[in-house]
Formats: structure tokens, sequence, C-alpha cells
């Protein structure tokens, strides 16, 4: 995750590809404690490999922006999730709005937590009209995380878009985590507005769910997102692989975790862990791109080619080995 430009194997061959790099790069230096004058097949089989897929991560990553986005990543922790309790549902309303209307003018996108507000048909539009009002204030589209009971009685983890001036739409999270999410509903299809893609926090853990949003071309992928305190590193750094593998920037905001800002190269533009004490406000400019990626286009055959070469491999290994052994008298 950290060596960049060897990280950009992900856009061709996705995990697959990252995994393979760095087993070779432990069987080179093995081969080359046990067979020392084996030098030139070293240097063929291992070395070599290794150094293309650098000069081809240094060449993705010298690539140009076509645009920016302005985005801001906002988490009030002591009043999100678990952590509110028993806090009133206007409470926690009121200080994430009050967050929100501060960044007037100063963001083309805001992305709140996952699972931060609660509601049921009842009291839907005492906690939607406070929050599309905010979202018509700063003029930016506001993507706020719910926990919810739609009006056919099924409770979902959804992401709302609110869009200035515009109805509400409503992303439905399709990969829940077993024990924690008992009961809940699951949603079917991804949420595409253009370039822009929504989804919620474990979703990001499944690379072939998330190549949809690749081969639907999505440049800016938009993540409510809830982490585990001690895992927040770990939980945002495999999503911003995803982003490497499809092509997008990642804007992720998580509650008890880290906000995350980071290209389709994987560069970290801006990170800041939240706090218990306090609303967590990280704004800054990210760089966009369009393309797609091939990972994107034909999916895990580079690991399927992996599987068949090593099937191959070891036949013919123990073809010669029959044949090597002589005869019984």
């Amino acid at each position: 995750m950290d060596v960049l430009p060897l990280l950009q194997l992900a856009s061709v061959g996705g995990l697959a590809a990252l995994a393979f790099c760095a087993g070779l790069f432990a069987m080179t230096c093995a081969t080359a404690i046990v067979r020392p004058l084996a030098w030139r097949s070293l240097v063929l089989v291992g070395v070599a490999p290794i150094m293309l897929a650098a000069a081809f991560g240094f060449w993705r990553m010298s690539e140009p922006y076509d645009a920016h986005k302005r985005i801001a990543l906002i988490a009030v922790d002591p009043l999100s999730g678990r952590a509110a309790g028993d806090a009133d549902p206007a409470e926690i309303v009121s200080a994430y709005t009050t967050a929100v209307r501060a960044l007037e003018g100063g963001a083309d996108i805001v992305v709140l937590p996952e699972a931060v507000f609660s509601s049921s048909p009842a009291s839907r539009a005492a906690v939607e009209t406070p929050l599309q009002n905010a979202a018509n204030a700063v003029g930016a589209p506001l993507i706020a995380g719910f926990d919810e009971t739609l009006t056919d009685g099924r409770q979902v983890n959804s992401a709302v878009i609110f869009t200035p001036d515009a109805p509400t739409q409503r992303y439905i999270k399709r990969r829940l985590i077993p024990g924690l999410d008992v009961g809940y509903s699951t949603g079917s299809s991804v949420f595409v507005d253009g370039a822009n893609g929504v989804a919620i926090c474990k979703d990001l853990d499944f690379p072939a769910m998330i190549r949809e949003y690749g081969r639907r071309g999505v440049t800016l992928m938009l993540a409510p997102s809830w982490d585990f305190g001690v895992d927040g590193r770990l939980h945002a750094h495999m999503a911003v692989v995803r982003g490497v593998e499809n092509g997008f920037a990642l804007a992720r905001a998580a509650t008890n975790g880290r906000l995350t800002l980071s290209d389709r190269t994987g560069r970290i533009v801006a990170e800041a862990v939240t706090r218990g004490d306090a609303p967590t406000v990280l704004t800054a400019d990210i760089g966009l791109r369009s393309g797609g990626t091939l990972y994107a286009r034909i999916g895990d055959i580079f690991a399927w080619i992996a599987v068949v070469a090593a099937v191959a491999l070891m036949g013919f290994r123990l073809t010669r080995r029959s044949k090597s052994v002589p005869p019984a008298d």
C-alpha cells in the first residue's frame, strides 16, 4: 500500500498482481541465496519484471488530472453511531448541519459518515429537511449515512444524497457485517450519478462488486463509513486500493476512524483521525482523471492465468520427475 509505484499493478491485475509481485520479490531473494551463480536467470525472471512494474507505476502516477473538486469530510464522533447512545436525534442533526453550513462556499461535495442519522416514515421529514436545507445553503451535494426504516417496513443502512434544490436519492448498502447487521435488508444495485459513485463502508471490501463502478466510468467514489478505532488505517487503505483498481478518487468519511481523501493512484491527498470530543472536518482538493483501468475491464484474468500457469508448471515438474526415476529391476 505504501509503495505507490508497485501499487499501480492493481490497475492491471487487481490484488492478485500485487500478491504476485510481493511473492516474486521474496522468491528472487531466496533463490539468490541458494543459487548465487544463477544471477542471469534471476535478473531475467525476478528483477526485470519488478523493475518493469515500477516503471509502469511511475508512468501512471505522472498522468495529469482532468479536473479538481473540493471535498469536505465531516465526523462528529460523540454523536455518531453507537457513541450517540440516547442522544436526541434533533441534537445530532443540529451538530452536523452546523458543521456543514460552516463550509458555505468552500466545498463542491460534502460526505458524512455511515449510519449517523436514524429515521422512520413518521420522522423522515424532521431529519431530512434540515439536511436538505444545509445542502441548499452550501450549494453542494451532501451524502449522509442513515439507519432507517423504509415505507415498506424494511430496515436498511443507506446513504441519502441531498442535491441542492433537487429531490433526494438513496443508495442501500449491499454488503452487511455478519452478526452486527442482523435484520437489515440489502441493496441490489450500484449508485452512479454522472462520474460520481456512492458505496458504503464494507461494500468497498469486495473488488468484484466495486468493478461495476469502474466499468461505468466513475472518477470519484463517495463513501460514508464506520470504523472500529484500531482498524481505521487498515480499513481506509483497503478502500483506497479499490480506487487504484478502478481508476477513481475516493472520499471516505468514517466515524470512529479516519477521514480519507485519495486520488486514482492511491496517493493520500489528505487524512485525519476523528476525535471523540469534537467535530473533525477535513477539506481538500482532489484531482480527477477519466479513462478507467484495464482491471475494471478484464477483472481477475491475471489471477486465473497465474493459477493455470502454476498447475501447468507443477504438472511439468511431476512429469520430468517420473521420467527421471529408473525402472525397477
